[in-house]
């Protein structure tokens, strides 16, 4: 067995794991959003609602695609060996699309609630009208990302003759299928690919700007109590962001590193999207541990015992 067997097979066994625990994670902290958020959490419920979904998107959309990335051709050539490979491979290539813009706005969503948590600190209360108009400004970066993709998908893909060219090459896998390729030639392309690059050295930054706004906030405006509580969902959504720099960035470099080389890293080549679909698993939990009214629901759920969120999260 060679050491791309190694990979499927330890593969294999991961993807349904994870998906099953994501999904399961991801439901019962919808749950506890809709039906056991304190006030506190009222004007931030829809942003976590909106990541919880984004993130249920990307675990699906991983686990059914399966992806694998060819660095070491030129351009970079992309091969699914899940159960998508029994489809047409601009579905496929499609939902790859799908992915790259569920991952980038689930790492965008992470900058919008440290961002709405310190105007909520500062400015005690927000509009509707001023949080509609934060979200859609965070989210330009998304739409122009989501429009070079749309074009990609119409240009390197869709295309009668591609489709007849991947229907032909494929005829004979079994184990995977090619799906597309990624090429830089085009604006669009170029564009969405400068994006998403800026998006993993970008976002962790700016998460831990906001974060550190909001602990002089905290600080310097409100009790020690409510001080503790606030640190508590702080430090969750700080290790959200920290959690990228770990990852992505490093990741991100070799990726960049092998298409330049063409060195065959086969754990990139594997891992790429695995890993920037692992925060779909990991923030929920860190949502329910660091989140006093959340985890203090689930323990009265292990110990039988009833709870009363509005006396354990007040206002931050």
């Amino acid at each position: 067995m060679n050491e791309s067997d190694i990979y499927q097979k330890i593969l294999s066994i991961f993807y349904p794991i994870f998906f099953v625990s994501t999904i399961t994670v991801q439901i019962l902290l919808l749950y506890l959003i809709i039906f056991h958020s304190p006030k506190a959490l009222q004007s931030i419920r829809l942003i976590l609602i909106n990541t919880s979904i984004v993130q249920i998107i990307l675990c699906t959309v991983c686990c059914f695609s399966q992806y694998r990335m060819i660095t070491t051709q030129v351009p970079v050539v992309l091969r699914s060996y899940g159960y998508c490979r029994h489809y047409p491979a601009h579905i496929c290539f499609i939902l790859y699309e799908v992915l790259q813009t569920t991952s980038f706005t689930g790492g965008m969503s992470i900058v919008i609630t440290f961002y709405f948590k310190y105007r909520i600190i500062k400015m005690t209360f927000l509009t509707t009208s001023h949080m509609l108009k934060s979200f859609a400004l965070f989210h330009i970066p998304v739409m122009i990302s989501i429009l070079s993709e749309t074009y990609m998908v119409f240009d390197q893909s869709l295309p009668s003759e591609i489709v007849q060219e991947y229907q032909v090459k494929n005829v004979g896998y079994t184990d995977y299928i090619e799906i597309g390729v990624l090429k830089l030639k085009s604006i669009p392309s170029a564009i969405n690919f400068i994006i998403i690059s800026g998006s993993v050295f970008v976002l962790p930054p700016l998460s831990l700007y906001f974060r550190n706004q909001i602990m002089k906030h905290i600080n310097s405006r409100i009790s020690s109590k409510r001080q503790q509580i606030s640190q508590r969902f702080l430090s969750g959504l700080t290790i959200q962001a920290i959690l990228p720099i770990l990852f992505y960035v490093p990741l991100f470099s070799l990726y960049l590193y092998c298409i330049i080389t063409k060195e065959e890293v086969l754990f990139q080549q594997y891992m790429m999207t695995v890993i920037s679909s692992l925060p779909a698993l990991i923030d929920p939990i860190l949502a329910i541990f660091f989140i006093t009214p959340y985890r203090n629901r689930i323990t009265s759920w292990i110990k039988k015992k009833p709870n009363d969120d509005s006396r354990v999260f007040t206002r931050t």
